[in-house]
Parts: C-alpha cells; structure tokens; sequence
C-alpha cells in the first residue's frame, strides 16, 4: 500500500498565503502541530510488499497496532484540533462585514480536509492491518504444512536408515545361521508400485505403521509375514500368505532400492514350489560397502530414532524384569535413561540401555559373572511371602493361598517363562495384601490406626495420580486412532480397542480422594474408623482393578507409546494409601 499522503491545504505556510488571513492565527498553530504529528507517523509500515513470512507479518501488526496507539491517535487528535481552529475562525470571519470571502472558503476547506484527514489515517492502518491478517493465516497455514512435510521427510529418513540397517543385518545373520538358531522373522508391505520389507527376531504392529509410512502414495497395502531362511543357497522367504505369480522378483527389487544390494531370494509358502528373483548373490560384499558407508557417516549418527526403536523392542523383557530379583535396579536404570533421554542426551541413553539388557539377561540366569538363578531368587521372594499369607484371613486368605500356589507350580519348572508369570503372581499378592492389611486392623481395634497420623496431602496425590493415569490412558486410545486412521480393514477392531480402553478408564472410579481426605482429617478416633473402612472398600475395588485386569498390564511400556507409566505408579500410591490407612 502506499504511504499517507499530506493535503497541501493543511501545509501552514499555504494557509497564511490566504487572503483576508491574519499573518499569525490559532489556524495556523494548529496546522503546524497537524504537520508534526504526520510526520511522526511510520510510512515504511503501511508498505507490506516485501513480507514474506508469517513472523515478519506478525511483526508488522504489532508494529502498526501501537502506532494506532501513538502516532495515529496523535495525529487523528491534531486534525479534530485544526478543525475545531478553523470553524472558530469561519464564525468569526463571517461577523466581519469587510472581511474577504477568500478567507472563509480557506477556513472552510481546512475544516473538510482536517476532519476527512483522520478518517484517512486510520482507514489506511485499518486496511493494512486486515490485508495482513489475511497473509498471515495464509503464511502460517503453508509454514505449518512445510514443517510438519519437513518433519515427516525427516522421520521418514529415519525409519527408512533403521529399517535398512535391520534388513542387511538380518541377511547376514541369516547367511550365517546354524541348525536351531532363533527365527529371523519378516513383515513385507506390498503396495501397487512398491515392495518395503522390514526383517528381525519380532515384528509387530509398530513395523506395519513404519512401513507404511515409508510407501507414501501406495493405498490398499497388503502385509505378510513369515520366517526367513537360508535355502538353496539363496535367502528363501516363506509364509503362510506369500503371493505367487512374480512376488519373489518384486520383493528383489525392493530389497535392492532399500539396501542398495541385490539378494538371490527365493520366496514360497510352507508347503508349494519356490519362485525366485534373477539373479543375486549372498551380498557380503555389499554388505562390506554399506558398513564402510555407515563408519564414514557415524559421526552424526541418527541415536534419537535408535534410541527409540531400540528401547520399543526392549519393553517387553523390561516389563518383565522389572517383577524379577533385579527389579529395583532396572527401574533406577529405567527412570535414569529417560531423563537422559528426555535431554536428547541419547549416547549416554543408549549406553544405559545396554546396561539394562546386561541386568535383564543377568536376572534371567544368563551365564555372567554374579548370575543370579532366577528360580532361587523366586523362591527368597515367596518364602518373605509366606507368613502375609498366612496370616491373611477369611476370603482374602483363600484367594492369597491359592496364587501362592499357582506361583509355586509355575515356577516349579525353573523356566524363563514360568519364573517370569509366578513374579507376576508375587506382585499380585502383595499389592492384595497391602490393600487389604488395614481394613481387617481397623475391624478389630476399632480406629483407623496409623491414618491418623498420615498426611491430608495423600487425598490430593491420589486424585493427581488417578489424573495422570486417565490421561496417559485417553493418549494411548487417541495414539491407536492416529495410528489406524487410514486402515479401513482395521475399523472396527480399533473401535473396539479404544472402547475397552475407555471402559478401563471408567473402572479407576472417582471419590477415594475424598474419602480419604475425610479420614484423614477427622480428630474422633470412632468417627475416623468408619470412614477408613468406606475408603478402604473403594480402594480394595481400585486395586483390583488396577492388579487383574489383563488390559492395565499392557500398558505400561507399550509399543505404539512405549513411555507411558500407568500401572507402576498407580500401584505404589495404592500401597501408600494403603499404610496410611491402617
């Protein structure tokens, strides 16, 4: 827009050239103070052609709002003054009969030119500034689209470097395995144009959502999966829903365009004839060329998505860990790393990581210096147990014992697996016992006990506890939705999903804080003893929530937010309230 432009009419000098106008005047004065206060004013402001971001234009409007408040109102206020001048004079010209009409007509063409100068000003301020609101919603809308593309290019990057890097890692393993070795399992997402395999000793839902965000523009996805093995001197993919009709030739192509190698693969399903690519070889020497490719990239290495990639696959054995003989170690290590982590300090995070599956293999009997036999160390736990649980009366009594007792079958075979889910059985004991110890006090003395003494503060821990564990669950069910949108195959297996999530939110029932404020806070030890027994009952209802329903113990450390902390937390602050109680 171009700048104000100043009335000639309003220049003084032109005013006392006026015939019939007094060489000195209030007009004039007037005029003059109109003249300065233009001049105050920013023309550059009203100039916008040259901005091109959001920022700058939002600079601009700010600029030009207090000079709505400054210079414009000052020049606006001058203006009413020179017309306000110059009808005085108008009125006191037209009383003198020998006056010349030359000067009426001047005062009468100051008064329309001030008064239309004002309405000038800040319509012009006023336009500007509604063409730049339009320019800035424009600029931000494509700055947010740009970032959020830049952003997807860069996760992008990242996923395609890890899932590469995992591929070429996978074929050599495979080349080089022996009979009884673990399975080298595969996920493959075939698209009209495009072919992306993602390799590794597990595959899951979180690989299905890397892949597909790595086949942008490929719609109606088809996902298999399988083992792969070294047969026939080629690497020989099968599944059960392996296509036929020219899948081992694309499935080449897509190994080559993602590791730069061309593999002699064969694919097939369990039981049928094999097809295979054109040619290929083992890609051990490519395999030299990729890892020469990496050590000269590794000084800026991509640790943030290893990190998180690495950490994912990690979740399951450290959920596990966690209820074994080396629990407390790893949470201290666990809750360590993701302070390191949380400050993008993801060589330090990474070197903890390492620390934590050294821990999980040494607490799983793995053969280290100071292994500890997993068996053993259940047997300590549960013989610490034994006296609780017989101590434990009535119907708490029955279900303790007999958990203690499926505990001890389990881990009667000494096995990984069975040790792992009798810890589990441990953990369930002791959260029962510890939500249940003060109700049976209280029965027989009387009082509500040690809560008398327990801090008020507890009620608003709890409800802030509750809180967080509503929230991370309610993320979790928008993550799925998120994740699924575009699978209209997966609908109604994500709507059911989320819905027993919000079913599972709905169960951590509101109201124990109160009650446990109302406790707390109460001085009549009778008084005091009937509302702990209240409180004690929903938070027996809550605990068993929280230590039976299978789904609570899928959260923590899930795949799709593998940082959620849901269970743990909520446990510990049970048993606290559990103590205060009584």
């Amino acid at each position: 827009m171009a700048g104000l432009s100043y009335p000639s009419v309003l220049v003084p000098e032109n005013w006392n050239k006026q015939k019939g106008v007094p060489p000195k005047s209030p007009v004039a004065d007037a005029l003059a103070d109109l003249k300065k206060a233009h001049a105050g004013i920013d023309n550059r402001l009203l100039e916008t052609g040259k901005l091109k971001t959001a920022e700058g234009v939002q600079e601009r409007i700010d600029e030009l709002n207090t000079e709505l408040k400054k210079s414009v109102k000052a020049a606006v206020d001058a203006a009413k003054d020179a017309v306000t001048a110059a009808k005085k004079a108008e009125g006191e010209y037209k009383k003198q009969k020998d006056n010349p009409k030359e000067a009426s007509a001047a005062a009468a063409a100051v008064i329309k030119a001030a008064g239309s100068y004002g309405d000038d000003v800040v319509g012009a301020v006023q336009s500007t500034l509604a063409e730049l609101a339009t320019r800035l919603a424009k600029l931000e809308a494509e700055e947010k689209k740009n970032a959020k593309d830049d952003k997807d290019d860069e996760a992008e990057t990242a996923d395609e470097k890890f899932v590469r890097n995992r591929v070429v890692s996978a074929m050599k393993i495979v080349k080089a395995a022996k009979a009884g070795a673990k399975p080298m399992l595969f996920m493959i997402g075939m698209g009209k144009t495009h072919v992306m395999p993602y390799m590794w000793y597990s595959v899951g839902g979180s690989h299905r959502t890397m892949l597909t965000r790595l086949m942008p523009g490929e719609s109606g996805i088809k996902f298999f999966k399988g083992e792969c093995i070294w047969e026939e001197k080629a690497f020989t993919f099968i599944g059960e829903t392996i296509p036929t009709g020219g899948f081992a030739k694309k499935l080449q192509k897509g190994l080559q365009e993602l590791t730069n190698i061309k593999y002699r693969v064969r694919s097939r399903r369990p039981e049928g004839d094999a097809e295979e690519g054109e040619g290929g070889g083992d890609g051990e020497d490519e395999q030299q060329q990729v890892a020469a490719a990496d050590a000269a990239a590794k000084n800026k290495p991509d640790q943030g998505a290893d990190f998180n990639h690495r950490l994912a696959e990690l979740q399951p054995q450290i959920r596990e860990g966690l209820a074994g003989p080396r629990g407390a170690d790893i949470k201290n290590l666990v809750a360590t790393m993701g302070q390191r982590a949380q400050k993008k300090d993801f060589e330090t995070a990474l070197k903890q990581l390492d620390e934590i599956k050294a821990l999980l293999r040494s607490a799983a009997g793995a053969e280290q210096p100071g292994g500890v036999d997993p068996a053993k160390a259940f047997n300590a736990r549960l013989g610490a147990l034994v006296p609780k649980v017989k101590a434990a009366g009535g119907e708490l009594g029955k279900q303790v014992t007999t958990l203690a007792a499926q505990a001890g079958q389990l881990a009667g075979d000494k096995s990984k697996d069975g040790v792992t889910k009798a810890n589990a059985l441990l953990d369930k004991i002791e959260t029962m016992l510890g939500a249940a110890a003060g109700a049976k006090a209280a029965a027989q003395s009387g009082d509500a006990g040690a809560g008398s003494a327990a801090s008020p503060k507890l009620a608003s821990e709890w409800a802030s506890a509750r809180k967080d564990a509503v929230d991370g669950i309610e993320a979790l069910a928008k993550k799925i939705q998120e994740e699924y949108r575009d699978e209209v195959d997966q609908k109604a297996q994500v709507a059911v999903a989320v819905g027993k999530l919000r079913t599972l939110s709905g169960k951590l029932q509101d109201g124990l804080d109160k009650q446990l404020g109302a406790a707390l806070a109460e001085s009549d030890p009778a008084k005091r003893a009937a509302l702990a027994r209240t409180a004690k009952a929903t938070l027996a209802s809550i605990a068993k929530v929280v230590v039976e329903d299978p789904l609570m113990a899928e959260l923590d450390g899930n795949e799709l937010l593998p940082d959620l902390k849901i269970v743990a937390p909520l446990k510990a602050k049970l048993r606290e309230i559990a103590t205060a109680l009584g």
